[in-house]
C-alpha cells in the first residue's frame, strides 16, 4: 500500500512539472485526489499511469475551453442574460435569497470575468422552494429536486457531487444550482446540505450559523445589477470558502478577490466561523406522503453533533464557548426543567412514602 502512495505521488508530481497548465492548480490538491481514486484500486501501475494520462488529456480540453475568448464571451452574454432573468422574478416574488459563489464578487465589482461558467448558484430559503420551482418552470428549465434521494454523497465530512436541487437549461449547459438554508426566530441561519452515506440511506448536514455569524454572511447585502437590486454572498466569505478548495479555477477567483474583498470583513468572518458554528448529520426518515418541504416530518435519528471549522480557521474547543446565545440559552432552559422535573418527581415519592 505504501509502495503504491509512493508511486501516485512520483507519477503526479513528474506530470505536474510537465505540463503548465496543470500548474494553475495545487500539487497537493492533485496528489491527494490521485490517491483517493487509485490508491486502493486494483489496476496496475500501468493501467493507473494510462487513466491519469487520460484525466489529463480531458483536463486540457477542458482548460483551454473554459479560457478561450470566444466561448468566455458567448458565455458571459448567456450567463447575465439568464441572471437578469430569474433575478428579477426573485425580487418580484419576495423570495429569500442570495446569488452565491464568484459569480457575486464578480457582480458586485462589475468586473467580467476570463473564464467560462458552468452554472449560477443561489442560496435559496428552504420554505420559498416550491415557488421557486415555479419561477424555474416558467423559464422554461428542467427542475430536479433530489432532497428525498440525493446524488451527494460524503467524502471527508463534506458532502460532494451535484445539487440536490439543480435547474437545468434545456437549451444551454448552464445550469442554476442551489443552496439550501433555513432562518431561525433568533436569527441564526442553518445550511442544509442533503446526501447518502455509505449505506444508502439519505442524510441531511446542518450548519448551524450563530445569529453574529449569520448577520455577516446572510444580511441581505445588495448591489445593482442591470436595473435590478440583486442579493449576494458577501465576497469576503466566497474567498474565505475558494481558499482551501485549492482546484484550477477557484485559485483563479481568489486571485481576482484577493486585492478587492474588505479584508477587515474577512478576518472578522473566519474568527466568527471558529466561535459561531455547529454541524449535525442527521439520517432522513421519509414519510408517506413523500412531502419533500419537511421530508422529516418531524421525527429523525440524530446521529451526531460536533464541532467543525474549516482549516485555517480558530477553533473553539468548548461548545460554551461558541458565540451562538440562541442555542446556548435553549440549552439552560431545558436543563433547568429537568431539574424542576426531578424536584417534582422527589417531592411526589416522599409524599407518597410519608402517606
Amino acid at each position: 500500500m505504501e509502495s503504491r502512495k509512493v508511486f501516485i505521488t512520483s507519477l503526479v508530481s513528474k506530470m505536474y512539472d510537465k505540463y503548465d497548465f496543470l500548474r494553475k492548480e495545487s500539487l497537493d490538491a492533485l496528489i491527494n485526489k490521485a490517491l483517493i481514486t487509485y490508491q486502493n484500486c486494483d489496476l496496475s501501475n500501468e493501467e493507473i499511469e494510462d487513466r491519469l494520462f487520460q484525466e489529463i488529456i480531458i483536463k486540457k480540453k477542458e482548460f483551454d475551453f473554459r479560457y478561450d475568448p470566444l466561448n468566455v464571451k458567448n458565455n458571459h452574454e448567456l450567463v447575465y442574460k439568464k441572471l437578469k432573468e430569474i433575478v428579477s422574478l426573485l425580487n418580484k416574488n419576495k423570495i429569500d435569497y442570495q446569488l452565491c459563489g464568484a459569480l457575486a464578487g464578480y457582480v458586485k465589482y462589475n468586473i467580467e470575468s476570463t473564464r467560462v461558467h458552468n452554472d449560477i448558484d443561489f442560496n435559496i430559503n428552504e420554505k420559498d422552494i416550491d415557488r421557486f420551482k415555479q419561477i424555474c418552470i416558467s423559464l422554461g428549465y428542467k427542475y430536479e429536486d433530489n432532497r428525498l434521494n440525493p446524488k451527494r454523497v460524503l467524502k471527508n465530512g463534506i458532502p460532494t457531487g451535484e445539487h440536490e436541487i439543480i435547474a437545468r437549461d434545456t437549451n444551454s449547459n448552464l445550469d442554476i444550482g442551489v443552496f439550501l438554508f433555513e432562518r431561525l426566530p433568533d436569527h441564526s441561519i442553518i445550511n442544509k446540505f442533503y446526501f447518502t452515506d455509505e449505506q444508502g440511506n439519505s442524510c441531511i448536514k446542518e450548519v448551524f450559523y450563530s445569529p453574529e455569524l449569520a448577520k455577516e454572511i446572510f444580511s441581505r447585502e445588495s448591489v445593482i445589477f442591470q436595473g435590478d437590486n440583486i442579493i449576494i454572498t458577501p465576497p469576503e466569505y466566497v474567498y474565505s470558502l475558494k481558499e482551501y478548495t485549492l482546484n484550477e479555477k477557484d485559485l483563479y477567483d481568489i486571485d481576482f478577490l484577493k486585492d478587492k474583498i474588505d479584508k477587515t470583513k474577512y478576518k472578522r468572518i473566519k474568527k466568527k466561523f471558529g466561535l459561531g458554528k455547529i454541524v449535525r448529520i442527521i439520517h432522513v426518515n421519509k414519510n408517506e406522503s413523500n412531502n419533500i418541504y419537511n421530508p422529516f416530518n418531524d421525527s429523525y435519528k440524530e446521529d451526531s453533533i460536533c464541532e467543525m471549522t474549516a482549516p485555517g480557521i480558530i477553533s473553539s474547543t468548548k461548545r460554551e464557548t461558541f458565540d451562538d446565545e440562541g442555542y446556548t440559552n435553549s440549552l439552560i432552559i431545558i436543563l433547568l426543567t429537568m431539574v424542576c422535573l426531578g424536584f417534582l418527581i422527589m417531592s411526589i415519592i416522599i409524599t407518597r412514602t410519608l402517606g
